[in-house]
């Protein structure tokens, strides 16, 4: 989970990415690959991901109005560089095992007598 604020204008934002944004982000044909390629195209998309676990309300034509706002007022780069590298961070870990656990459980050995 990556969560921060972000000024747009006069207001501020909540951002926060989760396992569930990277199931939406795959769900909507989005890849970490393609990310990188189609830059404007994934900050709009990142850009409502990370308003609607706050705000589940918000439809993507409003989050693209205050993505283009937020362009507008720091540049493409900027924003796109603000929203990928804590989703690729969340992205990343979704899939780490954490030190010690495991899945597999082995069967209980029975006792013979």
């Amino acid at each position: 989970m990556s969560s921060f604020n972000i000024q747009v204008g006069e207001n501020q934002y909540e951002i926060e990415f989760t396992r569930d944004s990277v199931r939406k982000f795959e769900a909507m044909g989005g890849s970490i690959n393609n990310a990188r390629e189609k830059i404007q195209t994934s900050t709009d998309v990142l850009f409502y991901l990370g308003l609607i676990t706050h705000n589940p309300t918000i439809n993507p034509n409003l989050a693209q109005k205050i993505c283009d706002k937020a362009i507008d007022e720091y540049g493409l780069g900027e924003v796109y560089s603000t929203l990928i590298d804590p989703f690729t961070e969340v992205f990343m870990q979704a899939g780490k095992k954490p030190a010690g656990k495991t899945l597999r459980v082995t069967p209980k050995e029975t006792e013979t007598v």
